[in-house]
């Protein structure tokens, strides 16, 4: 039987289609044509409005790249965690989720400052415990804690971490001084700038952690997700600093926030999750829909 917290992590709202994928595709090519490959992880669930002959678009099914032993897999988590295994994959990826999606022109320079840098805000911050979700950060934030020091990432790079562009979650890192082990960091929700290596290297030391997470068919609390990469690229000071306010984390029932967000272009990235919004909870999806599709009327170079 399953726990309280192992339902939780797998509800519905986990795997259904909310209809943003096509927006997602849009927004690609509409404000970032710089993009080399789009790779689209499915387990044999193509889109019919896809062009598949566009060669720009990688078809990738979970057996292309996950060992046979660890599938079939339901959960997000081993999805993630094997991205490196994905064969011509570049070592510099950006991650997006079905939710995520570009709202005004970006560039590179963006996700990556460098070969060896990517662009992000490093902020620590407490873990919240109210959502079952805390239980994989908790689980990475761990790993990372095996391995680093928070005080290593200060001395090396004290103006990374206590930087302006964080604005007024700079606190948040203030405030988990007093603790010598790391805390947390502040999560944002987008779409994430990789290196492959990250995850090669982080394999090859927790491979064990890693492996145990790959063979659960659903989230289970004592999982990983890919954020452990996140953290190990921040505390191997592989990264530049970027405003907190490049992007915004949404939930549905947010609604109202979000199609001004998405009418007005707020923000750069926008992640729009998918949960259980209100009794209303179709007009809240319909209204964000509209929304995009003002913002993007037209087919793109993806779609049919």
């Amino acid at each position: 039987m399953q726990s309280r917290i192992t339902a939780k992590l797998n509800t519905q709202y986990r795997y259904r289609d909310s209809g943003l994928l096509r927006y997602v595709f849009r927004s690609i090519d509409q404000f970032a044509p710089w993009v080399n490959k789009v790779f689209l992880i499915t387990d044999n669930q193509w889109p019919e409005w896809l062009d598949y002959s566009n060669n720009r678009l990688v078809k990738v099914r979970h057996e292309d790249y996950i060992p046979s032993k660890w599938l079939p897999t339901f959960s997000s988590n081993p999805i993630l965690l094997n991205l490196h295994r994905i064969p011509d994959l570049s070592d510099q990826f950006i991650l997006f989720n079905d939710d995520t999606l570009i709202n005004k022109p970006v560039k590179p320079k963006d996700f990556f400052a460098d070969k060896n840098s990517v662009m992000d805000s490093a902020v620590y911050s407490v873990i919240l415990s109210n959502e079952p979700f805390s239980h994989l950060l908790v689980n990475d934030t761990m790993v990372i804690n095996k391995h680093f020091t928070k005080s290593s990432l200060i001395k090396k790079a004290p103006f990374k971490v206590f930087n302006l562009k964080y604005g007024k979650d700079l606190i948040r890192t203030i405030l988990s001084l007093p603790w010598n082990a790391i805390l947390g960091f502040y999560n944002t929700h987008m779409p994430q700038a990789y290196f492959k290596r990250t995850f090669e290297k982080v394999w090859s030391l927790e491979g064990n952690a890693l492996s145990t997470t790959s063979a659960h068919k659903f989230r289970e609390p004592t999982d990983l997700t890919d954020w452990v990469f996140r953290y190990w690229q921040i505390q191997s000071n592989e990264f530049e600093p970027r405003s907190i306010n490049f992007g915004q984390y949404y939930e549905q029932v947010m609604h109202q926030k979000i199609t001004k967000d998405i009418d007005k272009s707020i923000h750069s990235l926008l992640c729009i999750n998918d949960t259980q919004a209100s009794e209303h909870e179709s007009e809240v999806a319909d209204s964000i829909i509209a929304s995009l599709d003002r913002k993007f009327p037209d087919k793109c170079k993806f779609e049919i």
